[in-house]
C-alpha cells in the first residue's frame, strides 16, 4: 500500500469511528475522559492521526474490542487485542 493510500484509509477508518461515537451519543469529551487523553487528541484520532494503540484504546472506550486480520492468500488469521484500559 502506498503512503498516500494508507493515509486515505486512515482517514476513512477514523471517520467511521467518529460516526460510531456519534451514534452512541458520546461526545469527543466523553471519549477523551474514558481514554484519559485530551479532547484535542480525540480530534486528531478522528482525523486519522492515529496509531494502532490509539485505535485499540478508542475502540475500548466505545465498548468494543479491536481485531486485526492477517490474510495469507486463502487463509485468514484474526488477531484480537488484549483489552487496553480505556482510562
Amino acid at each position: 500500500m502506498t503512503q498516500a493510500a494508507g493515509r486515505t484509509q486512515a482517514y476513512i477508518d477514523a471517520h467511521r469511528l467518529a460516526g460510531r461515537r456519534a451514534r452512541l451519543g458520546l461526545t469527543q469529551s466523553d471519549v477523551a475522559e474514558r481514554m484519559g487523553v485530551t479532547k484535542n487528541r480525540i480530534s486528531q484520532i478522528e482525523r486519522g492521526d492515529v496509531s494502532t494503540v490509539d485505535v485499540a484504546r478508542y475502540v475500548a472506550a466505545l465498548g468494543g474490542q479491536l481485531q486485526v486480520a492477517a490474510v495469507f492468500g486463502d487463509d485468514q488469521l484474526v488477531l484480537r487485542s488484549a483489552t487496553p484500559d480505556a482510562a
